[in-house]
């Protein structure tokens, strides 16, 4: 008889074990959303502290020039001379935003697209985030920044830098 106790308490345990835990995907996106609001504040806020801690040390960062990859160090090395230049603004207003985040509640794709008219007045500029949350902060691990032109504007710009 306290074998088959046993080994009902056994079965309950590994099923309780096996047993998924439930995340909030709209708490995560929430959560993702203020750090994206983090990084946009940060920015118009020349404020290169919260940038430190929004970037992972091992993350990977992608710039808009074919040439731009850095690593954590180095993305924050230009940061702070873009900020030095004070007659850039840096403020944007987010056109569109969007979030996924993987059902494990770990980590999350994230979008943002605005005009940035610091840089151009007629190309919209894309930000991609990859997300990694880690204890109960989000971080970003990968970054790519480029303009996208309108596909009717290609052509146009082909002819341009011709």
């Amino acid at each position: 008889m306290k074998t088959i106790i046993y080994i009902a308490f056994a079965v309950a345990f590994i099923a309780m074990s096996c047993k998924q835990k439930t995340v909030d995907i709209e708490k995560a996106k929430s959560e993702v959303a203020a750090q994206l609001d983090k990084y946009k504040d940060a920015l118009a806020n020349r404020d290169i502290k919260v940038l430190e801690l929004l970037f992972k040390e091992n993350g990977f960062y992608c710039g808009s020039d074919p040439k731009e990859f850095w690593d954590k160090k180095a993305m924050l090395e230009l940061s702070k001379q873009m900020f030095a230049d004070t007659s850039m603004n840096w403020k944007y207003n987010v056109d569109k935003r969007e979030i996924r985040v993987a059902q494990d509640g770990q980590s999350a794709i994230a979008l943002d697209q605005f005009v940035l008219p610091a840089l151009s007045k007629n190309i919209a500029f894309r930000i991609v985030f990859y997300l990694t949350k880690e204890m109960d902060s989000w971080k970003f691990d990968f970054y790519s920044a480029g303009f996208i032109p309108r596909n009717e504007d290609v052509e146009k710009l082909n002819k341009a830098l011709d």
